[in-house]
């Protein structure tokens, strides 16, 4: 049997690893995020919208503070009843005072709410909405965690190609599933782009 002074160091170097990995992947992400094409052509000052991960989603803190420090007014989402709204980052992505939890436990800006509905959040003109989702396709199929929320919010959002904002769906890797894994159902919204992160 190990002592306990012997698995101390042991689990503290397991725990950092996981931790430097996870960093590591929010690096990436970020990385992915702001060299796609439609994120470098926003002019700053531009809306957009992230959302703040959440247990085992791709990580966002790193995209967050990115987004900021590139200038654009970012917002994220907080699950209130059955929808979606919006609160906007500060900017000050790591200080835990500038985060609360919503109902569902996810971390989202102590912020007022800037947007309590999809014509709200049209309204300022965001131009990127980044979307989680357990799985996706190229075709922009998506399945997310099964409560519908995002698939209640797009439906009142016109597509990109409608002139509406960019969908940019995130995956975490091996979440790219090939075309036509997805069963699709009638309130199934389609994303217009997806990165694996």
């Amino acid at each position: 049997m190990t002592s306990n002074r012997e698995l101390r160091p042991i689990l503290r170097a397991q725990r950092a690893a996981i931790e430097m990995e996870h960093d590591e992947r929010s690096v990436r992400l970020a990385d992915a995020v702001m060299s796609h094409p439609i994120i470098a052509a926003m002019p700053v000052g531009s809306w957009v919208t992230c959302y703040s991960s959440y247990r085992d989603e791709p990580p966002t803190r790193v995209l967050l503070q990115r987004l900021c420090d590139a200038g654009y007014e970012v917002l994220v989402p907080a699950v209130v009843g059955e929808h979606l709204h919006w609160h906007d980052v500060t900017g000050e992505v790591d200080d835990p005072r500038a985060w609360t939890l919503d109902s569902y436990g996810i971390p989202r800006p102590t912020t007022p709410e800037i947007a309590t509905s999809p014509s709200e959040l049209l309204a300022l003109g965001v131009r990127v909405i980044i979307t989680p989702g357990l799985g996706m396709e190229r075709s922009g199929a998506r399945i997310g965690q099964g409560g519908g929320y995002y698939d209640r919010f797009y439906e009142h959002i016109p597509r990109f190609a409608a002139g509406g904002p960019f969908r940019l769906g995130i995956t975490h890797f091996g979440g790219l599933l090939p075309d036509g894994t997805i069963e699709l159902k009638p309130h199934d919204q389609l994303v217009d782009d997806v990165i694996e992160g």
